[in-house]
């Protein structure tokens, strides 16, 4: 029993000492991608396709990065934007965009996303770019 308490214990301070990024898509794409490029890393990369009372949660609780794109989940990424706007203050968040929405981009920004990518994007340079954001992430975990 002891020995058990204390694995729980370990897992959860594991758990909370690796960044955790959350993207909100359609389907596991971009997931998966980030997953294979930070592969060696210690950050955990997680699926969302809907926003559920307990991925909202999740989001505001545990996220450190929420990676959104409005392109795919247009109703879901505007409720994506609203929970990221009461996410805890160490955390980011950034928008996945196409052409049609860049008007909103600055929109985007106001409401507090770090910065937005236009699509079409590459994995391997969205990995890239987001790489800092996961660096100062684990640095300050």
């Amino acid at each position: 029993m002891r020995k058990t308490l204390t694995l729980m214990m370990e897992s959860l301070s594991i758990m909370q000492s690796t960044p955790q990024v959350i993207v909100l898509e359609e389907t596991p794409w971009l997931t998966s991608g980030l997953r294979r490029e930070w592969s060696g890393q210690n950050v955990r990369v997680l699926f969302r396709d809907s926003i559920d009372s307990e991925t909202e949660s999740t989001i505001r609780n545990e996220c450190q990065l929420l990676i959104i794109d409005m392109e795919t989940l247009p109703v879901t990424g505007v409720t994506g934007l609203k929970i990221a706007r009461k996410m805890n203050r160490q955390s980011n968040f950034l928008c996945l965009i196409n052409h049609d929405q860049r008007d909103h981009a600055r929109d985007l920004i106001d409401l507090g996303a770090i910065c937005y990518f236009e699509k079409p994007i590459s994995v391997h340079e969205l990995a890239s770019r987001c790489q800092p954001f996961i660096t100062q992430i684990s640095i300050s975990t």
